[in-house]
């Protein structure tokens, strides 16, 4: 990835929104903790950060999308992530850009590179998140993530569980979700027909 970030400040004029990828696994994520049983554990864990809006409790990675508009990239995959009720005071703001420099004729192919980034950028955040997050049933994902996967395509899928880079499978797998989260590949199934 070439992208480099910057802290900036918001204000009432900042317009946030969820990239497009980022809304669906943010989805996801909170439908497995509610097909998980964990439905009081969201509202238990989003009261217990309440009390503490003057502190940055999130690191919030966006992308300019036009004069005072912005996407999310990363940082929301958390229990407490409440989008309407960020500020300069509970959130530290970082906005990423392509590192390139290229001319005028290959724009186009940078943007769609910078894109691709962003996708790459947007599932690693998501994967780390996942990694430390305490689901009672995170097998309960992948039906979706699996769709998800197919439609915002990445080869870190690939890269990650050291696959051919022209496999003809370039999502996620159950197989390579079960290794990702600690489970059998029957408990995902499980988990997943459970919903």
């Amino acid at each position: 990835m070439k992208l480099s970030a910057k802290t900036i400040s918001i204000n009432e004029n900042t317009e946030l929104k969820f990239h497009p990828l980022t809304k669906k696994l943010y989805k996801i994520l909170m439908q497995a903790y509610v097909a998980g049983g964990q439905k009081d554990y969201l509202v238990a864990i989003t009261q217990k950060f309440e009390c503490y809006s003057s502190l940055p409790v999130h690191q919030i990675d966006m992308i300019s999308s036009g004069n005072s508009k912005y996407q999310i990239i990363g940082g929301c995959f958390t229990l407490f992530f409440d989008i309407k009720n960020l500020n300069n005071n509970n959130a530290i703001f970082l906005n990423y850009c392509s590192t390139r420099n290229v001319k005028s004729e290959y724009k186009a192919r940078a943007q769609k590179e910078f894109e691709q980034d962003i996708i790459n950028f947007v599932y690693f955040d998501f994967i780390r998140a996942i990694s430390v997050l305490s689901l009672a049933k995170p097998g309960a994902m992948y039906p979706e993530l699996r769709e998800i996967t197919q439609e915002f395509e990445s080869d870190i899928w690939g890269e990650l569980f050291g696959k051919e880079k022209k496999s003809i499978h370039n999502y996620l797998l159950q197989k390579d979700f079960a290794s990702l989260i600690g489970l059998t590949r029957d408990a995902v199934g499980k988990q997943a027909k459970q919903l």
